[in-house]
C-alpha cells in the first residue's frame, strides 16, 4: 500500500500532468495511433501531456491565437513561458459543443492578457445592467464593410457621451434626422470650414441674436431674394461703403426726419419728411466737376400790350376802334 502510494507520487512528480482523453470517432478501424490526430475531448491539468506531444497537428488541440502567438513553441508554452519556472495549466478542448452553466454567480479572471475569438457569430446578452470598462484605450472596429449600430431602446432611451476631445471623420455622406427640438451650448469659439456648396432650407421662423460684432465677407456674387416684406430695425448708425450702386425697383418710400448727403465734395443736410418715387433707376458713382462762374446782366424789358377781344368780327384795342362788317 505504501509502495503503491510512493510510486504514484513519483509518477505525478515526473509527469507533472494529468489528463482525461476521449478519442475522436474514427469507426471500428480506429487504433491508438489515431489519438494523436485530433481529440474528441481532452481535459488536461498541469504540463502538456503525452497526447499533445504525440499530436501531428496541434491546431486541433489549441486555439488559433495561441498557435499564432507562440509559433513553434506552442507546445512547450502551452502552460505558460518556461522562464517563470514550472507552471501548471489547464487544457479543455473538444470537437463538439462545450456547455457551461451556473445557477449562481460566475467569476472569470485572467491576470494576464485575455483573448476571446469566434470564427462565427458571437452574442452577449444581459437582462440586467452591463458594464464594459477599460483602464486603457478601447477600440470598436468592423471589417468587410460591415456597419455598427448603436440603439438606445429603439429611440426610447437616452445616449450620453462625455469626452475631452471628439474627432469624427466621415468618408461618405452624413445624414442626421432629429424628430424633436435640438439644443446646443458652445462655451468657446466655433470654426467651420466648407470647401463645397451650402444649402439651408428653413420652413419656419428663424431668429439670430448677436451680442458682439457680426462680420460677413463675400468674395463672389451675393444674391438675396425676399418674396415677402423685409423689416430691419437698427438702433445704431448704418454705414455702407461701396464703389457703385444701382437701385432698380417699382416703388420706393423713404421716411426720415433729417438726411445728410455728401456729393461732389459737398455736404448737404436737410429735413425730409416724406419721399416717394415710382419706377426709378438710379446710378450713383463718384463724380468730380469744376464749373466756372457765368454772370449775365440782363436789362429790364417792359412791354405793354393792348387787350384784344374778338367777338363776331369785332376787334377792339386800346389804340383805337376798328369796325369790320
Amino acid at each position: 500500500m505504501s509502495t503503491r502510494s510512493s510510486t504514484n507520487q513519483r509518477s505525478s512528480i515526473q509527469d507533472g500532468s494529468a489528463h482525461l482523453f476521449v478519442p475522436y470517432d474514427a469507426g471500428r478501424t480506429r487504433s491508438t495511433s489515431d489519438d494523436s490526430k485530433e481529440p474528441g475531448a481532452i481535459l488536461r491539468l498541469g504540463g502538456y501531456s503525452s497526447v499533445e506531444q504525440a499530436a501531428t497537428d496541434l491546431t486541433k488541440f489549441y486555439p488559433e491565437n495561441h498557435n499564432a502567438a507562440e509559433g513553434g513553441n506552442n507546445l512547450t508554452n502551452a502552460v505558460g513561458p518556461s522562464s517563470g519556472g514550472y507552471r501548471g495549466g489547464i487544457l479543455l478542448s473538444c470537437d463538439g459543443r462545450m456547455l457551461m452553466r451556473t445557477g449562481e454567480k460566475f467569476y472569470l479572471q485572467s491576470v494576464g492578457d485575455m483573448d476571446i475569438d469566434s470564427n462565427a457569430n458571437m452574442k452577449i446578452a444581459a437582462t440586467g445592467t452591463m458594464n464594459i470598462e477599460s483602464g486603457d484605450a478601447m477600440t470598436i472596429r468592423t471589417y468587410n464593410k460591415k456597419g455598427i449600430t448603436i440603439s438606445a431602446d429603439e429611440g426610447n432611451a437616452d445616449l450620453t457621451m462625455t469626452t475631452a476631445k471628439k474627432t469624427e471623420r466621415h468618408i461618405g455622406e452624413t445624414f442626421t434626422i432629429t424628430d424633436k427640438n435640438e439644443y446646443k451650448l458652445i462655451k468657446a469659439d466655433t470654426h467651420t470650414y466648407r470647401l463645397g456648396q451650402t444649402f439651408a432650407l428653413t420652413c419656419s421662423d428663424s431668429w439670430s441674436v448677436f451680442f458682439g460684432s457680426n462680420i460677413s465677407i463675400t468674395a463672389g456674387i451675393a444674391i438675396s431674394l425676399n418674396l415677402s416684406v423685409s423689416l430691419a430695425l437698427k438702433a445704431t448708425y448704418d454705414i455702407t461703403l461701396y464703389l457703385g450702386k444701382i437701385d432698380v425697383g417699382i416703388q420706393k418710400i423713404d421716411i426720415c426726419l433729417w438726411k445728410g448727403e455728401f456729393k461732389d465734395f459737398k455736404w448737404s443736410y436737410k429735413r425730409q419728411v416724406f419721399k416717394a418715387s415710382a419706377n426709378k433707376t438710379e446710378l450713383n458713382a463718384t463724380k468730380n466737376e469744376t464749373t466756372g462762374v457765368d454772370a449775365t446782366t440782363t436789362g429790364v424789358d417792359t412791354a405793354n400790350s393792348g387787350v384784344v377781344a374778338n367777338n363776331g368780327g369785332v376787334d377792339s384795342a386800346t389804340n383805337g376802334i376798328n369796325l369790320v362788317n
